[in-house]
């Protein structure tokens, strides 16, 4: 079995172990990042981190993930945790108070309304074996995690998982709330901007390599189209909600 494979399931059976040990524990958990966007998509890219946010006492979260056996560490608004599979690794990350973008220096503040909205979704695996295992999870609303992922700068996984979330969730993702949630955390130019450097990246044809490299598939020239107009859509409506 090769490797990204075993390192898959594990990943996905700890995430199972932290969904049951947190309600143990007290800690509130919700998953963001790359298993998010697997909750929403039939899933377009590999992934075996977890990213969360929390509301809780970090002592109580770090002595949480030493329990697991990840070496938890305190950073800049994170507790971040590694754990060695079989040559491996599976790297952890526990956003508190803010999900903090060191590519952007931007930070998306985590209200009780993130939380509250978060959706309780099926996570399966990428590869064939991984998706034989479902793991029920507490995973941040699919406008939040647009923005978080629209935050970002020039991170080639994260372009993916927006164009993977166009494609699977667009009729389902509220423009209004993504603008009003933009505004409130002083990023509405910020995200709007970074809406409009991917449509270029998919305009001039940069975008199609990346996707190819990452999913194994191609784009069509019409998919492409429509993912353009989705994106300034998205753009045009977070535009309207400047704060000046």
């Amino acid at each position: 079995m090769e490797k990204k494979i075993i390192i898959e399931l594990e990943s996905l059976n700890d995430l199972k172990n932290i969904e049951a040990e947190a309600e143990k524990w007290g800690v509130k958990l919700v998953l963001i990042g790359g298993y998010a966007v697997r909750a929403y998509t039939t899933g377009y890219r590999y992934t075996k981190d977890m990213d969360f946010i929390a509301k809780g006492d970090i002592w109580k979260l770090k002595g949480f993930l030493n329990s697991l056996g990840y070496e938890a560490e305190e950073k800049k608004d994170i507790l971040a945790g590694r754990k060695k599979i079989d040559g491996g690794y599976v790297d952890l990350h526990i956003s508190i108070g803010k999900v903090f973008d060191i590519s952007t220096g931007k930070s998306y503040p985590l209200t009780n309304d993130i939380f509250n909205s978060a959706r309780l979704l099926n996570i399966s695996g990428y590869h064939e074996e991984g998706r034989k295992i479902t793991v029920k999870a507490s995973v941040v609303a699919l406008e939040d995690l647009m923005i978080m992922k629209l935050m970002t700068k020039n991170r080639e996984k994260d372009l993916i998982d927006i164009v993977s979330l166009l494609f699977d969730q667009w009729k389902n993702i509220d423009l209004e709330k993504l603008s009003q949630n933009c505004a409130s955390s002083g990023l509405s130019r910020h995200i709007s901007d970074s809406v409009l450097d991917l449509v270029g990246k998919i305009r001039k044809g940069t975008f199609r390599k990346i996707w190819l490299d990452y999913t194994g598939k191609k784009m069509t020239m019409k998919e492409e189209q429509q993912i353009a107009k989705n994106l300034i859509e998205i753009a045009e409506k977070v535009k309207s909600s400047y704060i000046y």
